[in-house]
């Protein structure tokens, strides 16, 4: 390509849709030079940090990597020597010029672009907006900082067992050698549950008996609106880790020890975690639309389905930051999708060549860490749970993470970086056949177990339904008919017992015929 056409290309933001596009445009002719910028010299790859905070001591697997080294993947991906890590805070983007001013904590830098794309990622939710959250919460957003915060109460607060000073947060138990560990979580989204879960798993084992009390709050009247199938099931898990909820309940002003809700009423901590959501940041919010920039009315840049921006053709966004005419979910597993369309779609600007729409994969499977090394799949409708769903989501996540750090992605069909997917599946031809073999009977009753022998043969009958419909419809019949069979043998047994539950029950009980959006609740 002419050296003259060339661009000059800005991730502004280490997300997972930019590093991608580090790695697949890493050796294109189109681009002459990339540079990453980002505030902090280390990324986090999310889907890992549950099962890092849970610190599950009887656990098989060993804890899944989640820290990003900027510097170190750049200088990976860079072998035309075209690549640079610049660390420092993005303040403005002149979109005129084509000019970016950042501060590096010593003085205001500015980078040329051609092409820029903006991966930012979003802030807790509200956490400015409440008297006293900024102050006294511990966000759970940058996740880096969430880390840091768990390591350093640690490091302070359970060294020592026998002289150990927790903070107290309620004045009657001001006497007590040991105080209770008081928790509260403020959001009910999935990210504020597997937090809770994963907390219950580290925290209550290092505390030897002491009480320890955790409480999520939650503005909403039910949990899990957008996957109501499970509601249920989620909620004997909570029940059966020792966390309450508080439904219909807004935070009105946080102080050191207690949150104060809109109700009137209050919930005593020791510490509060604050995981109510994605909010833009600032840069997207208020400087940006200055510039001219497209933004919603609640600071979300707005893209096209192609990820371009609908004011600047030289802009383009991913990730939370970013927003559809209809939205998507602020939810990592989209912007891992986002990410080799954004390069395709980069490229192909460079060349002058017309741009590929995205299509989000709604029916991805998503997880839910249960603290206890087991964790909940949710896929087609169905629920599943156990340690072999833990398995796989083990595995997806280490997939993932070399995906955006240097290792190779799943490639499926024809085609360049649009096909360079991050594939929720695992594309084992040995296990697929041996699934294709699988009576759907067999099939449909292996995903309703807890316990299963090999966690990559579940996995080779999911990623099967994924590309045959009709495959997946038998199995899923044969699911909800398994499932069925086993709640009406539970309510028998437990009527003979006299209200005295089977061990088991908890999960049992969960199975009932489910369809896609159906509330068994």
């Amino acid at each position: 390509m002419d050296e003259r056409k060339k661009k000059r290309l800005a991730l502004v933001g280490a997300g997972y849709s930019n590093l991608q596009v580090l790695r697949l445009l890493a050796t294109s002719d189109a681009i002459d030079s990339i540079t990453l910028i980002d505030a902090n010299s280390e990324s986090v790859y999310c889907g890992s940090i549950p099962e890092n905070i849970s610190n599950f001591e009887k656990s098989k697997f060993p804890k899944p990597e989640w820290r990003i080294d900027l510097k170190n993947v750049c200088q990976a991906h860079d072998q035309r020597d075209k690549i640079q890590f610049v660390q420092g805070e993005v303040v403005d983007i002149d979109l005129a010029d084509r000019c970016i001013y950042l501060n590096d904590g010593m003085e205001t830098t500015t980078i040329s672009y051609d092409l820029v794309a903006i991966d930012i990622g979003s802030k807790s939710k509200s956490i400015t907006d409440i008297p006293g959250a900024f102050e006294n919460v511990i966000p759970t957003r940058p996740m880096k900082m969430l880390m840091d915060r768990l390591d350093e109460i640690e490091k302070n607060f359970f060294d020592d067992q026998q002289n150990c000073t927790l903070p107290v947060s309620d004045g009657e138990n001001l006497e007590l050698e040991q105080p209770p560990l008081n928790i509260a979580v403020v959001g009910g989204g999935a990210s504020g549950i597997e937090l809770a879960l994963s907390i219950v798993g580290r925290w209550r084992p290092m505390l030897q008996g002491r009480v320890m009390n955790v409480r999520l709050v939650t503005s909403d009247h039910i949990l899990l609106p957008e996957i109501a199938y499970a509601r249920k099931r989620l909620k004997d898990i909570l029940a059966d880790r020792g966390i309450y909820m508080i439904f219909q309940s807004a935070v009105d002003r946080v102080d050191d020890c207690c949150l104060h809700l809109e109700s009137g009423m209050t919930v005593p901590f020791s510490y509060c975690f604050w995981a109510t959501g994605a909010a833009p940041h600032h840069l997207a919010k208020s400087v940006l639309p200055k510039r001219g920039l497209a933004v919603s009315s609640d600071g979300w840049i707005e893209v096209d389905p192609t990820l371009q921006s609908r004011s600047h053709p030289n802009v383009f966004a991913a990730g939370d930051c970013s927003s559809f005419v209809n939205p998507l979910p602020k939810a990592g597993i989209f912007a891992l999708q986002e990410g080799p369309v954004l390069a395709e779609n980069m490229e192909r600007f460079a060349r002058q060549q017309s741009l590929i729409e995205f299509q989000p994969d709604l029916e991805d499977l998503q997880f839910l860490g249960c603290g206890d090394g087991t964790a909940m799949g949710f896929a087609f409708g169905l629920v599943l749970r156990g340690e072999w769903v833990y398995q796989i989501k083990l595995a997806m996540d280490r997939r993932h993470f070399l995906t955006l750090t240097g290792g190779s992605a799943v490639t499926r069909g024809s085609g360049k970086h649009i096909h360079e997917e991050n594939s929720q599946y695992h594309s084992n031809q040995e296990m697929l056949r041996r699934v294709e073999k699988m009576p759907t009977r067999e099939a449909g009753k292996m995903l309703t177990q807890i316990d299963v022998n090999n966690y990559q043969e579940a996995w080779a009958i999911l990623e099967r339904m994924s590309f045959n419909k009709e495959y997946r419809q038998k199995v899923m019949k044969e699911y909800n008919r398994f499932a069925s069979a086993e709640h009406r043998g539970t309510e028998k047994r437990r009527k003979k017992e006299s209200g005295v539950l089977p061990s088991h029950f908890s999960f049992l009980q969960w199975l009932l015929p489910v369809k896609t959006g159906q509330n068994k609740e």
